[in-house]
């Protein structure tokens, strides 16, 4: 089940004129809806907002804003852009800025970039073919080879619940209205919903995102994620490499004096997105005199700085 599906179950649970029981009072929901921002670009936090009336007289409305995470789940932050980098840290993000670089320029200069194909490899995940174009930054509940350490407690609040997000994510549009801190959630709730799913059992096991935000005290890592090049899929200009994704740091791509192809890594333009550093690879490649559409990976010379994925 993927994370929409779950989605779409929750909003079935709950859909509008369905009755259900909270802290022992019935309510029927008048709304149940993914919100969305304002404009493109990034997402809510909340991912199912619910609007409720109580079915007697003298009781408050009821609204749940749910962030929903199936079992199992990993990322606080996926494909993080530098709205979410600032987001969570705030008024400290230029400091922080300059304190995760200086840790990649310590982190990535020995990492493999490329995979030839031949020999045994340093990175199993790297398939033959595979280009890194840069990385990710992703804020995760587990550890990675490539952890840029535990994210300080001060900033794990803002991670989780988005008090500081932009306001056109915050302020987020439910049903086609703007809704005033739609997007941060009141509620947090790992389950994988499925057809037998009830509202009590969904009521029962989500806690609020105060208790959530304390239990993930300490256990977040702030990551790096490998955006790669495959240039052994002979399909579309899209086929080669991931949609849009924001590198944290990006390897800039060139062929050398000697014909050997080179590469920079870039810590000045943090979350440049990857069709630059694409654009340069499919650049030098064509330089070396071969086709990206029909790449031979023997016809490869390698700078001395271009570290290789076989040991």
């Amino acid at each position: 089940m993927s994370a929409q599906e779950n989605e779409q179950e929750l909003i079935r649970v709950f859909a509008p004129n369905t009755k259900f029981v909270y802290d022992d009072i019935e309510y029927e929901s008048q709304i149940c809806s993914k919100p969305h921002p304002q404009t493109s670009g990034g997402e809510p936090i909340t991912d199912v907002y619910i609007h409720a009336v109580p079915t007697i007289k003298g009781t408050s409305s009821l609204t749940l804003k749910i962030s929903l995470k199936k079992i199992g789940w990993e990322f606080i932050k996926n494909h993080m852009q530098e709205s979410d980098f600032i987001d969570v840290f705030f008024r400290d993000s230029e400091e922080q800025f300059q304190f995760y670089l200086q840790q990649c320029k310590k982190l990535l200069q020995e990492i493999p970039v490329i995979d030839l194909g031949r020999g045994r490899k340093i990175n199993g995940k790297m398939g033959d073919g595979s280009i890194t174009l840069g990385w990710e930054m992703m804020i995760t509940n587990r550890p990675r080879t490539l952890s840029l350490g535990i994210l300080p407690t001060q900033y794990v609040r803002e991670s989780i619940l988005g008090e500081h997000m932009e306001e056109r994510r915050r302020h987020a549009i439910v049903d086609g209205q703007r809704i005033d801190d739609s997007g941060t959630p009141t509620h947090v709730l790992e389950m994988n919903i499925d057809q037998n799913t009830t509202s009590t059992d969904i009521i029962e096991t989500m806690i609020t995102v105060e208790e959530f935000i304390q239990e993930q005290q300490n256990q977040l890592h702030v990551i790096l994620k490998a955006n790669n090049y495959r240039s052994l899929s002979n399909k579309s200009f899209s086929g080669r490499s991931d949609g849009r994704r924001y590198l944290f740091v990006q390897n800039n791509w060139n062929v050398s004096n000697d014909n050997c192809l080179t590469r920079e890594l870039d810590f000045v333009h943090p979350f440049a997105a990857n069709y630059d550093s694409k654009k340069s690879l499919e650049n030098a490649i064509t330089q070396i005199g071969m086709d990206v559409r029909n790449v031979v990976l023997d016809n490869f010379q390698l700078c001395e700085n271009v570290p290789e994925n076989f040991c």
